[in-house]
C-alpha cells in the first residue's frame, strides 16, 4: 500500500491498497481509507479525528462456533461472543472518538462459520454518525439472501440497543 497526504481542500492521510488479518477472527482488504482531522480542532493544535472514508472494504468474519452448556456454566454463543467484540469496539470509538462520521462506499462482507460462507452483504454504501448519544446509521446494501436492504437506525454505542427501520426488497 501507499500513504498520501492532503492539504486541500481539507488535510487529510490516505491509505491505499490496505489489509487486515486477526487469524481466525478478521480478514480484510480495502482499496483506500481516508481520514480526515476536524479543522478547528486541528487549528487549536490538537488532533481529532472527524471522518473516515472506507472505499471498497472487503471484510471476511468469522463467526465462532455454538457452544453446549456443561453443567451450570455456559460459553457465549457466536451471537454473545459478538455483540461483545462490537460493544467494546463501540465504548472505544465513543469515547475516544466523538463526532466522528464514517462512510462506507461500495464495501462487502462475508460472514462465516468454519470456512463456509453463511452470510453475504454486498455493495454497502452507508453512513455513521455519532457519538456523542447514539450512533446514527443510514445504509444499502445487497446480500445473498436478498436484493436490496435499506436500514435507517439509532444505536446506543455501549448497549448496543437501539431502535429503526429495516426494508428488504425481493428475498432470494
Amino acid at each position: 500500500g501507499s500513504l498520501d497526504l492532503s492539504y486541500f481542500p481539507r488535510p487529510r492521510v490516505i491509505i491505499r491498497e490496505a489489509s487486515l488479518s486477526v487469524p481466525g477472527i478478521v480478514t480484510g482488504k480495502l482499496n483506500s481509507v481516508e481520514i480526515s482531522p476536524a479543522l478547528l480542532a486541528l487549528l487549536r493544535g490538537k488532533l481529532h479525528i472527524s471522518r473516515i472514508l472506507l472505499v471498497s472494504p472487503e471484510f471476511r468474519l468469522n463467526i465462532p462456533k455454538a457452544t453446549k452448556k456443561t453443567g451450570k456454566t455456559t460459553a457465549p454463543g457466536p451471537l454473545e461472543e459478538t455483540g461483545r467484540i462490537l460493544s467494546e469496539i463501540s465504548a472505544v470509538i465513543a469515547s475516544n472518538l466523538p463526532d466522528l462520521t464514517v462512510i462506507i462506499k461500495d464495501g462487502r462482507l462475508d460472514l462465516q462459520r468454519k470456512s463456509k460462507p453463511s452470510l453475504s452483504f454486498s455493495g454497502i454504501n452507508g453512513r455513521l454518525t455519532g457519538p456523542p448519544g447514539d450512533f446514527q446509521v443510514d445504509m444499502t446494501c445487497g446480500s445473498n439472501l436478498w436484493e436490496r436492504m435499506w436500514v435507517k437506525a439509532t444505536i446506543d454505542p455501549v448497549a448496543l440497543k437501539g431502535h429503526g427501520h429495516i426494508e428488504t426488497a425481493s428475498f432470494h
